[in-house]
């Protein structure tokens, strides 16, 4: 443990290595020796995801074991001692292992700094309702819709792009007719109409009726 750098980092070169042989994490430590990890702070959280990217990379799958150690490992580490790159970077690779919890404080930590970013609102909103983003709140939201108006303002097409995506996910739309009905059901007051256009834009709103693309301005 000393020669892989201690701390979290060290633990989990371990655990991955545990991983090739399907040893889990608990098993693997207990078999050890070794105790809980303490987590070092602002290096050694660098030095954990520089691990776990890799891995990641290769083509790695972590086990259910193994994201269970890292979700209990990663509740106290100091996100907030992050500068915004590599919190951000820190929230895609914990999105791509499913560590939801963590991924949400680490962005909850970012907007505390950054308020309204958003980039962290789309972590902050989607590690909050990663399979049914429809039962989100209001306010989370209207919070998210407020964060795709800036992100088109500041040109960020990306971030604009991947919350418009989950915005149709989330939100209710009654004034869209249900699929493979075509455009008689479609009864929209105006200014609901209206509002969604500007919010997902109109080639977005006429690909989701399934409008021919020659009749498009």
């Amino acid at each position: 443990m000393e020669r892989l750098g201690g701390g979290l980092a060290g633990y989990l070169a371990l655990a991955l290595a545990g991983e090739a042989i399907s040893l889990s994490p608990p098993k693997l430590f207990k078999l050890v020796g070794l105790g809980k990890p303490a987590p070092g702070g602002h290096d050694d959280l660098l030095a954990t995801l520089a691990r776990l990217r890799p891995y990641l990379d290769g083509g790695g799958k972590p086990s259910g074991e193994l994201v269970g150690y890292l979700a209990t490992a990663l509740a106290k580490v100091p996100w907030n001692e992050l500068s915004k790159g590599e919190v951000e970077a820190a929230c895609e690779t914990l999105r791509r292992c499913g560590l939801h919890k963590a991924r949400l404080q680490a962005a909850r930590a970012a907007l505390k700094q950054w308020k309204g970013e958003p980039r962290f609102e789309f972590h902050a909103f989607e590690a909050k309702y990663p399979e049914y983003p429809s039962a989100c709140s209001d306010n989370d939201f209207e919070r998210l819709e407020a964060a795709l108006g800036r992100a088109r303002e500041e040109g960020d097409t990306h971030t604009a792009q991947r919350i418009e995506e989950i915005l149709i996910a989330a939100g209710p739309m009654p004034f869209l007719p249900p699929p493979a009905t075509g455009l008689d059901s479609l009864a929209p007051g105006p200014e609901a109409l209206g509002a969604l256009i500007q919010l997902l834009g109109l080639d977005k709103i006429m690909d989701m009726l399934g409008l021919p693309p020659e009749i498009k301005p």
